[in-house]
């Protein structure tokens, strides 16, 4: 069962008010967004903590403010992705392509040195 099943299953039995189904539709629709084409999409301030987005393409996305603790970025493309401000703590960048990135200062040399 994907996402698009289970939301026309809560629709059908109309389940929209159980919240313990709402958040499996969330926990779904982030695990659907492997290997997704989120080229320069502006995604500031939006909550992707846990998200899987493995080999995703970021390139020239702005994630600038975005919440993406715990999400799995390996193998991700985010070359010259805006990610100043960005929440990272305990994302998974291994293999990430961060060329041109906009890291958040502090970590900046950490990430490019420990994950390209």
């Amino acid at each position: 069962m994907d996402s698009k099943d289970l939301a026309q299953y809560m629709e059908a039995t109309d389940s929209i008010a159980k919240p313990w189904l709402m958040v499996q539709l969330r926990l779904m629709k982030l695990e659907e967004l492997r290997e997704v084409d989120l080229s320069k999409a502006n995604l500031s301030g939006v909550n992707l903590s846990g998200a899987n987005l493995y080999d995703a393409d970021l390139e020239g996305a702005n994630l600038q403010g975005a919440n993406l603790s715990g999400a799995n970025l390996q193998k991700a493309d985010l070359q010259k992705t805006n990610l100043t401000t960005a929440n990272i703590e305990g994302a998974n960048l291994l293999g990430a392509d961060l060329e041109g990135a906009f890291l958040p200062q502090g970590i900046a040399t950490q990430y490019q040195y420990q994950y390209h």
